[in-house]
Parts: structure tokens; C-alpha cells; sequence
């Protein structure tokens, strides 16, 4: 495989690509000492921190902090600028990069390892990642292998982080899936994608337009540090990536391919799934992290009736959408506790949980998946609406309703176990280690129900029909085979048994 330096060697600088003088061949005394490439003119930042420069422009010790737009190579000013916004070192280089050459590859994976790892994609990530689709990918492929449009580069890195995602998220990171085609590990094959990917994509220039490639980059760059346990990381590239997508002017992008309809039509359906994946993941990562929110549900977004017509598979999808369509800015306000967020009525509570009850229904076409992520999704929701009443007051000791006594979250573990527990594990894993971290929150609320928080000693002991340790025990095995439960989760939930119930053994 070629390195991502072999990339773009027509861009090296004069020095290193002079050919050797006559006196070198014939042994010359001068031919033993290299003469030093010298840079004529260091960046202002270079000089003023007194490190090497690069004739490059940005130079490389810019780019690789990101402060690339502010590479300036006279104190106080910066090269004259075109019309774009580009100085004409920055044109030429990039003009170099665009340009095909001999040693230039169209991607920075090997051909056939991109046709594993798309393959991998529509076989286990497709039911709860369905961004892409068929002639998506064969689209940005051949403009790969052609070079051509201003956006090719974009499309290498979207395929480069792909091929890191599948490889970091479906494969078992010890395992070698790709052997007699990579030496190394699929987990640090999968990290060395990710930084090749990282590295070009910190390259692109800023475009006051994005790319719907840019944004489908930088989410599948999120979706790569997530499985990492790279939480800010992670968090950085999702918020991108939801500001890329509120910048993307898709209207105009139509307008731009509406000679070609068949491209529009590929284009319009990615984009209409795009949104509601980025959309469903902020929301999930801003309840797990207590974080705010950057898309809105209006009028203007596609349906989700929509989606479906192009794909009747993606039924599964449209009800995970359906979980979250319900909560709102001002359940995220109430959530993170801003100081001007309104206290919602218990019959306000009722609804949004009487929303998030009829959004699954009796679907017998689901991928097991699918299943999984919507069964978990669901419950773990239920229960953050459980902590929500907890700390607005709203439980009590009845039983009735049922969403609003201290015993909820043993129902829900119990529905969780009863619902879950015929699914294949392969089934959960592959949702990396989102998944785990929801049945942390719903083992944690269970533990804590079980040491009857908040302790009170007019409270009854809890009259069940059923074992809660069970429910408990079965958690807990559960996550210790997901993604990041054996080296992080279940250390933290047996330290939270240990403070709440020391009592207890399971």
C-alpha cells in the first residue's frame, strides 16, 4: 500500500526532486555531502517561533497545528489574494494536489481492501447508517480513479474514512480481516485510515460552500473517534458536521447537476438521509453528555415518509428518527437545567413519552440490527424521562401510572432483558460503543432504585413479581461483550454497586 507521503509527489518541493549533477556520477568529492535545501523565505509564524518552514504554502508546521488560512509569509501581511480567497502559492499547490500524475494514487486505500470494506458497509452498518448508497459510492469512486472535479480529493478522504469506520467498527480490532493485503491488526489498521484521512481532510481548502462530501466526511470522522472512546474528538467533528450540513446549500447543488438527473436524484436522496442520521446522533450524544443541540425539526426538513419511498429497508431507520423526533430544544433546555427553561407539567412528560411509546410498531421486517439499536434506544430514552420526573418531583410511591413510581426503571430492565436476550450479540456490537454506554445509564438507574434513592424510611420495601437482580445481572454480562464494556463500563458500574449496595452480590 502506498503511504499518504507517496500522495501528490508532483508536489515536492525543487530541491528534493533535482536530478543528481554530472559531477555526482562521477564521483566528485561533492557528490558525498548533499547541499542543504534552503528556504528562502520562511512564514511569519515560523520565524517568529524560530522553527523550519517548508516552501509549501500553508507550510506544514501551519497546517498540521490548523492554522493553514493564517499562513502568512511577510510580517503583517499576508500574499495577494484572487477572488476566491486563495493567495497564488496556495492555488498553485493546490492545482499540484488536483493534478493526476504517474505516482499519485485516487484513493488512500488499496482497491480491493475499499471493496471489502464497502461491502462490509451495506452488509452490517447499512440498517442504522444508511447514508450511502450503490451508485453514491460507484459516483465518487470513478471520480477517484479519474481525478477530475474540484472535489475528488473530498471523495478519496470520504472513502478512506468509510473503509476506517467499517474496519474499526464491524471487524474485532485483535483479528487480521484483511490478511495478505495489510500486516497490521484491524484495530490499528482501522487508527492508521483514520489518520490518513484526518491528515488530507485538515488540507482541504475552506470553501464558503460546503460539499455534501465534506459533510459526510467529517460525520464518518465522528463516527470513527466515537468508537475510539474519543469523546471531544468526537464531539468537535459531529458539532462540524452539523454546521457543515446547515451551510450546505442543496438547493444550489441541484441547480449545479440539474443536467445530469440521474446524479440529482442520488445526491437528494443522500442528503434527505444525511440529516436525520446527524440528526439523531446529536441528540443522542447531547442526552448521554448533557449537551446542546444544533439541528431543528421544521417544516423545511425532508419527511421521513420520503425517505422510504427510495428504500422500504430503511423502515427500521424511520422509527429510530421517529424516537427522537419528540425532543425538542426546550426538553434539551430542561435536560441541561438553563437557567431560563421552562418546567414542563407532568401531562407534557406523558406526552413525549407517549411519543417515544408509538414510535415503534409491531414491524416483523427489521434487521436484527435494527432491533437491537430501537429495543435499547427506547427503554434508555424511558428512563431519562424517569431521572427527569425524579428531579422535578413528579414520582410517587403508587404504581399507577407506571412511568411515574420509583420502581420504573426495574420494569424497563426487565422489558430490556426480556426483548433483547434472543438477539444475536454481533447484533449489538456492531453499534460500537453507543450502545454500551445507553445500558450503563439504564444499569446505573437500576442500582439506584434498588438503594432506594432517594432514601426515605416511611418507604415500603418493593414489592415485585420478579428478581431486579436478574435484570441487573443480565446488564451487566451484557455489556462486558459490547465495545468498551470490559475496559471501561462494567469497572464503573461494579464501583457504583460497591458505593450504592456494597450489600449485594451478583
Amino acid at each position: 500500500m502506498v503511504s499518504p507521503q507517496d500522495f501528490g509527489t508532483s508536489s515536492l518541493s525543487p530541491a528534493s526532486a533535482r536530478v543528481a549533477s554530472p559531477a555526482a556520477e562521477h564521483g566528485s568529492p561533492r557528490a558525498h555531502r548533499a547541499k542543504r535545501s534552503q528556504v528562502s523565505r520562511a512564514c511569519a509564524r515560523c520565524r517568529r517561533l524560530q522553527k523550519g518552514c517548508s516552501e509549501r504554502r500553508p507550510c506544514d508546521r501551519c497546517c498540521k497545528v490548523g492554522l493553514g488560512n493564517q499562513c502568512i509569509d511577510r510580517d503583517g501581511s499576508e500574499e495577494t489574494t484572487t477572488a476566491q480567497g486563495c493567495s497564488p502559492t496556495q492555488l498553485h499547490d493546490l492545482s499540484l494536489l488536483s493534478r493526476p500524475s504517474m505516482h499519485a494514487i485516487p484513493t488512500f486505500v488499496a482497491a480491493h481492501t475499499l471493496d471489502l470494506c464497502v461491502d462490509r458497509y451495506f452488509s452490517h452498518l447499512f440498517p442504522t447508517i444508511p447514508i450511502l448508497t450503490p451508485p453514491y459510492v460507484s459516483r465518487i469512486t470513478a471520480l477517484c480513479l479519474e481525478q477530475r472535479s474540484d472535489t475528488w480529493v473530498e471523495s478519496a478522504c470520504l472513502l478512506t474514512a468509510l473503509s476506517a469506520l467499517v474496519v474499526l467498527q464491524v471487524e474485532k480490532p485483535t483479528e487480521y480481516s484483511f490478511a495478505g493485503l495489510v500486516s497490521e491488526t484491524n484495530g490499528a489498521y482501522g487508527r492508521a485510515l483514520l489518520d490518513r484521512a484526518l491528515q488530507y481532510r485538515h488540507r482541504l481548502p475552506v470553501k464558503p460552500r460546503p460539499s455534501l462530501e465534506l459533510v459526510i466526511l467529517t460525520f464518518l470522522i465522528y463516527a470513527c473517534h466515537a468508537r475510539l472512546c474519543r469523546h471531544s474528538q468526537a464531539y468537535f467533528f459531529l458539532r462540524e458536521s452539523a454546521t457543515l450540513l446547515l451551510l450546505y446549500d442543496h438547493q444550489h447543488d441541484k441547480a449545479d447537476t440539474e443536467d445530469c438527473l440521474e446524479e440529482t436524484q442520488v445526491s437528494d436522496i443522500v442528503f434527505r438521509r444525511l440529516f436525520w442520521i446527524i440528526l439523531i446522533s446529536e441528540r443522542s450524544n447531547a442526552i448521554r453528555y448533557r449537551r446542546p443541540i444544533t439541528l431543528q425539526v421544521t417544516k423545511a426538513v425532508p419527511g421521513l415518509d420520503e425517505i422510504l419511498i427510495a428504500d422500504a429497508s430503511l423502515v427500521g431507520f424511520r422509527h429510530l428518527a421517529l424516537l427522537f423526533r419528540p425532543l425538542d430544544t426546550s426538553f434539551f433546555a430542561l435536560l441541561n437545567g438553563e437557567a431560563t427553561c421552562h418546567n414542563p407539567s407532568c401531562e407534557e412528560l406523558a406526552g413525549i413519552e407517549m411519543a417515544i411509546h408509538s414510535a415503534l410498531e409491531p414491524v416483523l421486517s427489521l434487521h436484527d440490527t435494527q432491533k437491537a439499536n430501537l429495543r435499547v434506544t427506547q427503554l434508555w430514552l424511558r428512563i431519562i424521562l424517569w431521572q427527569i420526573r425524579l428531579r422535578l418531583g413528579f414520582l410517587s410511591e403508587t404504581r399507577y401510572p407506571a412511568s411515574s413510581s420509583y420502581s420504573y426503571p426495574l420494569e424497563l430492565a426487565k422489558d430490556l432483558m426480556l426483548s433483547t436476550r434472543d438477539l444475536p450479540i454481533e447484533s449489538m456490537r456492531v453499534h460500537g460503543i453507543g450502545l454500551t454506554e445507553k445500558l450503563f445509564d439504564m444499569a446505573c438507574a437500576v442500582v439506584d432504585v434498588l438503594a432506594r434513592v432517594p432514601l426515605s424510611v416511611s418507604q415500603p420495601p418493593l414489592e415485585l413479581s420478579f428478581d431486579p437482580l436478574q435484570s441487573l445481572r443480565y446488564l451487566r454480562r451484557l455489556m462486558s461483550d459490547l465495545p468498551g464494556g470490559t475496559a471501561v463500563y462494567t469497572d464503573l458500574l461494579g464501583k457504583h454497586i460497591e458505593d450504592t449496595l456494597p450489600q449485594i452480590v451478583l
